[in-house]
């Protein structure tokens, strides 16, 4: 089983890291892998989840994997998707994060050439709004 809460943590840092060091494509991807594993953790909590296409002990249904799909995750957690699509800033912040510089964050792996600095800087103000916003509350949900 995947150790989101762990892998969350880890990767959060190394985000700020690849930041810092001006490590635009690393960030990007590892960016969008941190608001992915916590989205999985608080699914996993917010269902009574320990894995995968178990049962929802909220919803009575199966749950599947969602893979990358950001706004997928976001559905799943019912009351952080309803905040969510009422806050158009936390709404654009989420798709920045999909789709930095219009390219899905998992396949920003698979590029050579790195954006401008504006957009690297827009794409972390994005990055770090939807973080904030989803750990002040996931403490409510």
């Amino acid at each position: 089983m995947d150790d989101y809460p762990t892998a969350f943590i880890s990767r959060c840092l190394d985000t700020k890291q690849l930041y810092n060091q001006n490590r635009k494509i690393a960030a990007m991807h590892l960016g969008g892998i941190t608001i992915e594993c916590l989205l999985k953790k608080v699914c996993f909590i917010y269902h009574g989840l320990s894995d995968w296409e178990q049962v929802s002990k909220r919803t009575g249904k199966i749950i599947y994997n969602p893979k990358h799909r950001l706004s997928v995750l976001i559905s799943l957690i019912n009351s952080l998707y309803i905040r969510a699509s009422y806050n158009q800033q936390i709404m654009d912040a989420l798709k920045k994060v999909q789709e930095p510089c219009g390219l899905d964050y998992i396949l920003w792996r698979y590029q050579g050439n790195e954006p401008g600095k504006a957009e690297f800087d827009d794409w972390y103000k994005s990055y770090l709004t939807l973080l904030k916003w989803l750990l002040v509350q996931i403490k409510t949900i």
